[in-house]
């Protein structure tokens, strides 16, 4: 994988949620959803993120979504989305996979999968919410397992909240 895929997959994982930007998860209740679903959205300096994706129960139903991210780093500006094809949630943590269509520049990796934990509320106390991103090189023929296997490095969210649903929680 090219220096500039490296830098921006690294520098992704850095993204915040603005504060309040996204409902807590509360054990599952309350969001009356028969459906597993992750969302988020964020930004710092180097850009913004945004993703949901929904489906399931785990992994029995279609999944549909869409991950973005968008921002410029010291080597060049990135522009990086893809249809979510694979969303697995265990209890607060998720793990998907996203095939990247059209990146900019080209050389940014063929798919992405993301490892997300949502620790509740940060605004109540909660730790913060953990992020991570496994960037995927050569063609992705079918969408690969994603279940939420945290890589080497997750990165805690200093700001926001993410949003996970375990419709079997």
């Amino acid at each position: 994988m090219n220096r500039i895929a490296t830098t921006v997959v690294a520098l992704l994982a850095s993204l915040v949620v603005p504060a309040g930007a996204l409902a807590s998860h509360n054990e599952g209740g309350g969001q009356g959803s028969s459906r597993d679903f992750a969302v988020g959205t964020g930004q710092n300096e180097i850009g913004r993120v945004s993703f949901a994706a929904h489906g399931g129960p785990s992994p029995f139903e279609p999944v549909t979504g869409h991950f973005h991210a968008k921002g410029a780093t010291p080597l060049g500006p990135f522009n990086i989305d893809g249809p979510v094809t694979c969303l697995t949630v265990f209890g607060r943590e998720a793990g998907l996979f996203y095939p990247v269509r059209n990146p900019e520049p080209p050389a940014e990796p063929d798919g992405v999968f993301v490892f997300l934990r949502d620790n509740g509320n940060p605004a109540n106390g909660d730790p913060a919410d953990q992020i991570g991103f496994v960037p995927i090189a050569g063609p992705i023929t079918e969408p690969p397992a994603c279940p939420p296997v945290p890589p080497a490095e997750i990165f805690e969210i200093e700001h926001g909240n993410f949003t996970i649903h375990d419709a079997g929680f």
